[in-house]
């Protein structure tokens, strides 16, 4: 196909925000300024450059472009069509840009920058892969989806055609170690058929499946979702062990370059198969997320569709053909077992009851978060809170399950100005503290710390109480014993920016510095640690909150304008990182900031200029007072002093 190239002069709009995605453009010369107004003006938010794209993002995600980009000199683009775009994505097996390396679900809330005039928090998202961000209008809680006939991985029909029908036997690969990935054994074995595209399952055989009986009534469930391959391992996985199992099947996922895999092991009394899905490339979870569920042998035709939508859902999207397969098929099927899967399983135990209850909760708030659907946070909620019932505080989930409960009392109470809603949550991540050992799973105990940080935080935000405020501190120090920037730098960033903001707070309900300079100490070590480019997002969050503390101890120390000077240039930073981002919420927020920094440090140089003389008098006086103090010490120079600063300040 030839290349397609356009030109645009000086000034130009590409493309402006809100139209529909028709094109993708490649830079090959000059520079392009992007907008958040339609017309291309006002503030820039960001900028492209030589061999960068623009409109990707917003292809794979809404539709629509987000953005208005205009050139900023005489550019060269390399025009591509939607179609074009994601048929080579499909070919060249390209990552999603919608979800993170490492996938951990939860329901909170990042801490946001200080605002000068209040502590409202902006919530901002650190990704790895720029997924889609909530706007502010929508609620992590009420996810308002857009449908429109222009998405574009809806409407792109290459992917379907190229897929090749399943053979009514399945395909059965070799357990043994193979020298050839999955795609040269299919060139290899079956006469060069074009492999198909979508994500690849392996399905390990069963223990005790003598006639294959069970596995083959499984591999007839799955490979009826859309453009999933299905493909058998010719021995079970026998050990029962989680960990060891999951490396045997991390390396038949490595020997087939296969996306996940999964595998059963049945019940003493032949009754129910405990699953376990195993995805290649994520590391080791701090908390069991929803890997394992439990089905009956025989399932009907509801528990099959269960069953096909706890595989898909726990399945880590890395190209965009299997993002397509939960945009596509998981909503409408996970809507339409809502009513049944809400409620306990009949025929399993309470704990296995609580498992599949926990999986499902965790496959509606992925799809509500993910934008896929309208959110189900509150159904969630629910069934989170009964799955608590169910599950025996030994079980892996439990902590989890615990944990999460606590996130959404949370939000609750945050989003409603509710102590009561707070302090539930504050019970909740006690409760699950409380059943953990700090020495044996020190990752978790730090985590939960950090999360009981939080919520100690806003209630003493709302209480005033100096104890709620000391509470928090001490969750915080808890939390920061475990985490390092060497091995938890995220974590750690939240731990110290929870701390030092907490301080920061504490410090205006006293005329004294010492705590506002603690929590200057701790904002600056925090940035040291930060890289500005690999770290951008934390460190302009942090940027921002140093330069606001800065500010507030300029405005109870203001004789030293140097601190205000320094403030002002923070300010500029963080500002800065957050255009290049292309964050315009958070980049209003530290532009308002600056705005009232630079207007206080202007009216402040000004004051001092004009009164410089009288100023070096009112210092030499001092002088001379301080001398004669320490020949008459029962003068009382110092209240003299205090007013003649005081009458400055007015």
């Amino acid at each position: 196909m030839s290349k397609k190239e356009k030109k645009f002069s000086k000034g130009e709009i590409l493309f402006k925000k809100g139209e529909t995605c028709e094109n993708i453009f490649t830079i090959e010369e000059g520079k392009v300024d992007l907008f958040d107004s339609p017309t291309g003006t006002g503030r820039r938010i960001g900028s492209k450059t030589v061999n960068q794209i623009l409109g990707e993002d917003d292809l794979l995600n809404e539709g629509f472009y987000s953005k208005t980009a205009k050139a900023l000199t005489d550019v060269i683009v390399e025009v591509q069509s939607r179609e074009e775009f994601i048929l080579n994505k499909q070919k060249k097996g390209a990552l999603a840009p919608t979800f993170d390396d490492e996938f951990n679900l939860n329901f909170d809330s990042n801490d946001g920058d200080f605002d000068l005039n209040d502590f409202t928090e902006e919530s901002v998202s650190p990704v790895k892969n720029k997924r889609k961000q909530l706007s502010k209008n929508e609620s992590k809680n009420e996810v308002q989806v857009k449908h429109s006939d222009n998405q574009a991985l809806v409407k792109v029909e290459p992917l379907h055609r190229t897929v090749q029908p399943l053979k009514n036997s399945p395909i059965i690969l070799s357990a043994d170690a193979k020298k050839s990935s999955l795609t040269q054994w299919f060139q290899e074995n079956q006469n060069k058929i074009p492999v198909a595209f979508g994500p690849i399952l392996l399905l390990a055989q069963i223990d005790g499946d003598t006639d294959n009986k069970i596995v083959l009534s499984l591999y007839e469930i799955l490979k009826t979702i859309p453009n999933l391959q299905v493909h058998l391992i010719d021995k079970p996985i026998l050990d029962v062990g989680y960990e060891r199992a999951r490396l045997q099947m991390l390396s038949w996922i490595d020997q087939y370059e296969a996306d996940f895999g999964l595998y059963a092991q049945p019940d003493n009394a032949g009754r129910t198969l405990e699953f376990h899905i195993v995805n290649t490339g994520v590391q080791k979870q701090t908390y069991n997320i929803g890997t394992r569920f439990f089905m009956p042998i025989s399932m009907d035709e509801t528990q099959q569709k269960l069953f096909q939508a706890f595989c898909v859902s726990t399945m880590v999207p890395r190209r965009l053909e299997q993002e397509q397969i939960l945009r596509l098929f998981l909503p409408n099927l996970l809507n339409s077992l809502i009513p049944y899967a809400q409620k306990p399983m009949i025929g399993l135990s309470s704990e296995e009851q609580g498992v599949n209850l926990v999986c499902f909760a965790n496959a509606l708030s992925l799809i509500g978060l993910s934008g896929y659907m309208e959110s189900k946070t509150s159904i969630a909620f629910e069934i989170y809170k009964e799955a608590i019932k169910l599950l025996p505080i030994y079980a892996p989930e439990y902590v989890f399950v615990t944990r999460q409960v606590g996130l959404l009392q949370q939000i609750e109470g945050e989003k409603n100005r509710d102590l009561s809603s707070l302090k539930d949550a504050e019970n909740t991540f006690l409760k699950a503290l409380s059943v953990i050992s700090g020495k044996m799973q020190p990752d978790v105990f730090a985590d939960l710390n950090l999360r009981v940080g939080n919520v100690r935080q806003n209630i003493a935000i709302q209480s005033g109480n100096g104890q709620d405020f000391a509470n928090a501190i001490k969750s915080y120090k808890d939390a920061l014993g475990t985490f390092t920037p060497q091995k938890n730098l995220e974590k750690w960033a939240d731990a110290m920016n929870g701390l030092a903001k907490t301080l920061q707070i504490f410090s205006s309900y006293s005329t004294k510095t010492t705590l506002l300079s603690k929590s200057i100490e701790i904002y600056e070590r925090e940035l040291s640690a930060l890289n500005k480019e690999a770290n951008s997002i934390l460190w302009a969050r942090t940027a921002n909150n140093l330069a606001s503390a800065l500010f507030a101890l300029f405005e109870k120390e203001n004789h030293d304008i140097s601190i205000l000077r320094r403030a002002v240039d923070v300010f500029s930073e963080a500002l800065a990182v957050y255009d290049n981002l292309g964050q315009p919420k958070m980049a209003e927020v530290a532009q308002k900031n600056l705005k009232k920094a630079e207007f206080i440090l202007k009216r402040t140089e000004k004051e001092f200029e004009e009164n410089k003389n009288w100023l070096d008098d009112i210092v030499q006086n001092d002088y001379n007072e301080d001398k004669s103090a320490e020949k008459n010490e029962e003068e009382p120079l110092t209240f003299e002093r205090i007013a003649v600063f005081e009458e400055l300040d007015e």
